[in-house]
């Protein structure tokens, strides 16, 4: 029995359109639709140039994004030019942040003439903290001339590094087992939990209650506190004991007094060993620029 053929050739062709003009309109309804759905949702560029709105960069500026940032400038040989106690050109800040910091930090500097300050970099460039930090402590001529009381602390975000460095003034004071344990209680856990600017305000507390003997600004325990200042002077005490015993003994033999001995020995060489400096004298018509101090690679580095 065979198969009977239409006579109708147009309704095969009506067919063949349809099978192919329904799918093809599908797919272009979706695709219409895919692009006006990401016309309405693209953001909207906003120009950010600085000169288009005449924004001077030397000025600190609040962001579109409302990040807080200042543009720092750098000398022939890279090193940043000393603008504040707060040179935050990695941008960690937020603006409450760098207000409380400078507050401050002025503050330290007017009342006793130490000069603390903040410096945070993106990246080290391949330098090591240690010669990046020694090099812009120097530069600045961080503290008072003669006192040498300048403190920088230097924070690198790429390679998370720390750095400590202390003038020959605050060596005595804030000395390199201190820092270390800021760097390691104290900054470090707070980087690890990205609350930077939470970390380097309580290290420039802390630092600054060290310097100035204020205990309501340290927080490290007491249990942590530097004993080897103490140690030392306890070997001195006991190496002067020694000797004026032997003194004692060979004057014993000349007829003379152990009385006589401890008399004639000046006590005022001793007492730099006993006292810290003064600190209390003010810088007069301060101009953050540094006040001549010099640093010898004194402070502590660390890592978060």
């Amino acid at each position: 029995m065979g198969v009977k053929k239409s006579n109708n050739p147009f309704g095969g062709i009506i067919i063949m359109l349809l099978w192919v003009l329904v799918p093809f309109l599908s797919v272009r309804g979706c695709t219409t639709k895919s692009e006006s759905n990401t016309k309405t949702t693209e953001p909207v560029a906003v120009e950010t140039d600085a000169e288009t709105f005449g924004i001077d960069l030397s000025d600190y500026n609040v962001s579109i994004d409302g990040s807080y940032s200042k543009a720092y400038t750098k000398d022939s040989k890279g090193l940043y030019e000393l603008t504040g106690p707060v040179m935050d050109a990695a941008h960690i800040l937020s603006e409450d942040e760098y207000y409380q910091l400078n507050s401050f930090l002025l503050n330290l500097s007017e009342k006793t003439g130490a000069q603390i300050v903040v410096l945070t970099v993106p990246e080290l460039d391949g330098i090591a903290i240690e010669t990046f930090s020694i090099e812009h402590a120097t530069k600045w001529a961080l503290g008072q001339k003669g006192v040498d009381n300048g403190v920088l602390l230097t924070v690198a975000m790429e390679e998370h590094d720390i750095r400590i460095e202390t003038g020959y003034g605050a060596e005595g004071s804030l000395t390199d087992a201190k820092c270390a344990r800021i760097i390691r209680n104290i900054i470090a856990p707070a980087f690890q939990q990205g609350k930077y600017g939470e970390g380097i305000i309580s290290a420039v507390q802390n630092m600054a209650g060290i310097l100035q003997d204020d205990p309501s600004l340290v927080t490290i325990s007491e249990e942590e506190t530097d004993s080897t200042p103490a140690l030392i002077a306890m070997a001195v005490f006991l190496a002067f004991v020694v000797v004026m015993l032997v003194l004692a003994a060979k004057n014993s033999k000349r007829g003379g007094t152990v009385g006589s001995i401890a008399n004639s020995i000046p006590l005022a060489m001793f007492a730099d060993s006993f006292t810290g400096g003064s600190g209390g004298s003010s810088s007069s018509g301060f101009s953050f620029s540094g006040g001549g101090g010099s640093f010898g690679g004194g402070g502590a580095s660390g890592h978060w």
